[in-house]
């Protein structure tokens, strides 16, 4: 039951993330704007498409990888 739960939470947190990445790289190539970026890294992206957007937010699709040290 609980590698039920955490497959379900790790499929929704990938869509999440794949969702905010195309929506930001959408509103992006439109409309650049001052300081937005889109920065895709390891397992997730950083994303800043304005000061007052949404989808100014750090997400991750890879859930439950070990982190090691840089």
């Amino acid at each position: 039951m609980e590698n039920d739960r955490l497959a379900l939470a790790r499929r929704i947190e990938r869509a999440e993330a794949r969702l905010v990445v195309d929506i930001a790289r959408g509103v992006l190539e439109r409309s650049p704007r001052e300081g937005g970026f889109l920065q895709e890294f390891g397992g997730g992206a950083a994303v800043c498409a304005g000061a007052d957007s949404p989808l100014t937010k750090w997400t991750a699709w890879v859930c439950g990888v070990p982190r090691t040290s840089a």
